[in-house]
């Protein structure tokens, strides 16, 4: 297998409930390794990104649409709680939407 290059950037974003700054990365212009893996498995189930924030909010995600749509684009981060919530919803394994499987 080719190892692939990657450019990684740390920064240091804000955070909204007035603690300390959050440290977050990007690989590749994008805040997770996800987003196109949840994109692809949302539209195989034909499901809207209004029906994915319907289903996660049932489990206690509480995430509006344009959250998805974040995700999806890697301009935000996906916790290990919402990565295990979406592929439950998705009906895939968690290593699948990390490109790992």
């Amino acid at each position: 297998m080719t190892p692939t290059c990657v450019n990684i950037k740390k920064n240091v974003g804000h955070n909204h409930n007035g603690g300390a700054p959050v440290k977050f990365y990007e690989i590749n212009g994008k805040r997770n390794l996800c987003g196109d893996r949840i994109r692809e498995a949302r539209q195989k189930r034909r499901l809207s990104q209004s029906d994915l924030c319907k289903l996660l909010q049932l489990r206690g995600i509480m995430v509006e649409r344009d959250v998805i749509s974040r995700m999806e684009s890697g301009s935000r981060i996906v916790t290990d709680f919402e990565a295990v919530a979406i592929a439950e919803v998705l009906e895939v394994p968690v290593l699948w939407l990390l490109g790992k499987e």
